[in-house]
């Protein structure tokens, strides 16, 4: 009887230990669960390269997330254009959310469609918007490189980012696209002759 006893006493704690891990398997599931909406944007931000015209003058361009110094360079004055997409990775809606583009100090807007400038450095490209749960949205920044003169005097070749963000009160992201710019080597003069 002693041993049947302590198999009954060791069975019930085997019977009620399983209980208790179903109970748990399937509570996080449950109403009174953990569950609940969650809240998160994602932002995707990419620079254009490789502009493309078609015989019927369509141009096309290219985006990519980053451009090293081994690829395409940009010079003073030629314009850089970036794509940013802001998506409502949220299963609800999400309001009240603000866009902006960070410009780098090698950049200028080139236009204020589809953004206005709150300084020389930040593009405001949305500051209410609704994205519905699983909704994106693109912002096209049109950009340029600044003067000769203003670029710096001390590289000749130098990489730069530039950052986008969107956020709420509750939620936000940001995303940066790296790219370079190459300085033109001015005419240098012929060095008099000897003597």
């Amino acid at each position: 009887t002693r041993v049947v006893g302590i198999f009954l006493v060791l069975l019930a704690i085997q019977v009620a230990g399983s209980m208790h891990s179903v109970k748990a398997q399937y509570g996080q599931y449950g109403p009174y669960g953990q569950g609940g909406q969650s809240e998160s944007i994602l932002v995707d931000k990419t620079i254009g390269m490789n502009q493309v015209t078609t015989k019927g003058g369509v141009t096309s361009t290219t985006f990519v997330d980053n451009l090293a110094s081994s690829d395409q360079r940009f010079y003073a004055g030629q314009a850089v254009t970036f794509k940013i997409k802001v998506k409502n990775t949220s299963d609800h809606k999400l309001t009240n959310i603000v866009v902006k583009d960070t410009l780098p100090n090698s950049l200028e807007q080139a236009s204020t469609k589809g953004g206005v400038a709150s300084n020389d450095r930040t593009i405001i490209l949305a500051d209410n918007l609704t994205l519905n749960a699983g909704e994106e949205t693109v912002f096209n920044v049109n950009t340029k490189v600044i003067a000769q003169e203003k670029l710096p005097t001390d590289q000749g070749v130098f990489c730069v980012y530039n950052k986008a963000f969107a956020y709420n009160s509750v939620v936000g992201d940001d995303d940066t696209s790296q790219f370079c710019i190459e300085k033109k080597v001015l005419g240098v003069k012929a060095q008099p002759n000897a003597g």
